[in-house]
């Protein structure tokens, strides 16, 4: 996926855009991160099942995410009555991309992921392959229902949404 790209996942029979950065744990992106994440309604934070680091290092991403979105929801409340997020987390979804590689090279067990997600408070786990296109529009309509949700109880996001 380039670093910026389109993709349209109809959720409950109607089309949403959604602007998608692929940071793809780029140090580049590392001073424009939290911009990134103030104006993301919604996060898919992937990981490979055939690396155990590659999860480990999603806890840092998914700690900033809530740190960030914690300060904005205190800034939004201090201003206005109306609190910027319905919940404690916002819509993300866990990815474990690269099953459709051998199961020898697995490190992450399904199952331990979907702990995490729970743990998390993530809207979903899906695993996916990047390469062959399995789950990968499931992962996005998992994250986009559940932003719609927090948009129709807020009325803020519209036609278009930002995920990273």
């Amino acid at each position: 996926m380039d670093d910026f790209d389109n993709l349209e996942p109809g959720v409950n029979g109607k089309s949403t855009m959604l602007e998608i950065l692929d940071t793809a744990g780029s140090e580049q992106f590392a001073s424009l991160q939290d911009l990134y994440i103030r104006n993301g309604q919604g996060f898919v934070l992937v990981y490979s099942i055939t690396s155990l680091r590659s999860l480990l290092n999603l806890e840092a991403v998914y700690q900033q995410i809530l740190r960030y979105k914690a300060k904005f929801r205190q800034r939004s409340a201090s201003t206005s009555s109306k609190v910027d997020r319905p919940s404690e987390v916002p819509p993300i979804i866990l990815v474990g991309n690269k099953v459709d590689l051998e199961a020898t090279l697995r490190e992450v067990a399904r199952e331990d992921a979907e702990n995490l997600a729970r743990r998390w408070g993530c809207c979903g786990f899906v695993e996916t392959s990047a390469k062959n296109g399995d789950g990968v529009i499931d992962a996005f309509r998992q994250v986009v229902l559940r932003m719609a949700q927090e948009a129709a109880t807020k009325k803020g996001c519209g036609s278009g949404c930002e995920i990273l």
